[in-house]
């Protein structure tokens, strides 16, 4: 039985809005050195990403995508290369933090999410695959108890954070093979994707039926 997703109440909303202002401030006191010397590396073009991800103990970590084909862990201090992780044949192309903290979600391309541990040693936990012909995996959103996938084959899938299970897919996009879905965003219990058949598309996510197209752009 798919699990529905549920508007937050308002009395759960103020508690979020509160503690993500604690959140703010520690970040703001605790970790704008870090930030500073991180963004200043990759300004510098020391890291050439596809997609960046902080993510760990007090967010002092950097998953990134590096366009030469590896997955790299980085000091957000220092920007210095803490784990480097390669795969042969594939690359990675798409990061999320899943809804306990416990593993990094990678999207590669061919398709599979690899989850990784969050904290050190960043171990190879479980695979999670969807079957052929879904093209790569360009694009993952994790939004309370799901993490939400884009493929290659202008499809997205559902993901149980919990039961690491597939609980249903979004189709509607088009543009046969080469097309993809390129990125995600969320809004209470809608989804919404854009594509290369330049169109944006919401969803809602319990019963996976298209909402509306919002149709007319020039690219995607």
């Amino acid at each position: 039985m798919p699990t529905p997703l549920k508007e937050p109440s308002e009395k759960v909303s103020k508690r979020k809005d509160k503690d993500n202002k604690k959140i703010t401030r520690f970040k703001d006191k605790e970790v704008s050195d870090s930030w500073t010397a991180f963004d200043k590396t990759l300004q510098e073009g020391l890291v050439n990403a596809r997609d960046v991800l902080v993510a760990g103990s007090q967010q002092r970590y950097a998953w990134i995508c590096e366009k030469e084909g590896c997955l790299t862990v980085r000091s957000c201090r220092t920007g210095s290369v803490l784990q480097k992780i390669t795969k042969q044949h594939v690359f990675p192309w798409s990061l999320a933090e899943g809804p306990q903290k416990m593993y990094v979600w990678v999207g590669y391309s061919d398709g599979r999410i690899i989850l990784f541990s969050s904290s050190p040693p960043y171990q190879e936990c479980k695979i999670l695959e969807c079957g052929p012909n879904m093209g790569g995996c360009n694009c993952l959103l994790s939004h309370l108890h799901f993490v939400f996938a884009g493929y290659g084959n202008c499809q997205a899938v559902k993901w149980n954070g919990a039961t690491l299970e597939r609980e249903g897919y979004f189709v509607g996009h088009t543009g046969g093979r080469g097309s993809a879905i390129r990125c995600m965003d969320m809004h209470l219990t809608t989804l919404f994707t854009s594509a290369d058949d330049m169109c944006i598309r919401k969803w809602d996510v319990n019963t996976y039926q298209q909402l509306v197209a919002f149709k007319g752009h020039e690219a995607s």
